[in-house]
């Protein structure tokens, strides 16, 4: 879970369409693969479509594997998920198992302040296994740059899709939104 603060002072809410879907989703894989944490990127949801639309954004059906990363990968790996706040970007990462604190600017850019993960404080030296659709653990997205393919992995029976079906009982779909306006 991810606690947006403007200039360290007050909540903010994420301007994306399908953020709190997403951060479900973190949750179910998380609790599904039975990791420490879990990553999904916003490039999970199939397409953005306006609000005036009425339209759904499907979810992709991707495979969900453990990877095993160090507290600084996952360091990394929050900093390049908000590096393109305040534009929008497939690869920004809603997550769970965690608590992470960001600041924005007066200029709308942000910075990682604080990671917590089990109610601790993030070791750059542990090693924490994080569940992830395969895309992403693959190095999509730009994180190539902080693990690779090599990473040791361990396989799931999951999907995307069946997590969010055994929590729910129902095919998902997206339904998009604005938050603020936006």
């Amino acid at each position: 879970m991810m606690t947006w603060m403007r200039n360290q002072a007050k909540p903010m809410e994420l301007a994306l369409k399908e953020a709190p879907v997403a951060a479900t989703l973190a949750g179910i894989v998380w609790y599904e693969s039975k990791s420490d944490l879990a990553f999904i990127p916003a490039a999970t949801f199939a397409a953005t479509v306006g609000a005036a639309t009425q339209a759904a954004s499907p979810l992709q059906d991707d495979p969900i594997v453990i990877i095993e990363l160090t507290g600084i990968q996952i360091q990394n790996a929050l900093i390049r998920s908000i590096s393109y706040i305040p534009k929008t970007f497939g690869g920004l990462l809603s997550t769970a198992g965690m608590k992470t604190l960001i600041a924005l600017s007066d200029d709308g850019r942000a910075k990682v302040v604080s990671i917590e993960a089990a109610g601790k404080r993030l070791d750059p030296a542990k090693r924490y296994r994080v569940a992830m659709p395969k895309p992403l653990a693959d190095g999509q997205l730009g994180y190539f740059q902080i693990w690779d393919k090599q990473t040791t992995r361990i396989a799931t029976n999951l999907t995307v899709m069946a997590c969010s079906r055994k929590q729910t009982g129902a095919t998902p779909v997206v339904a998009s939104y604005k938050i603020n306006g936006q």
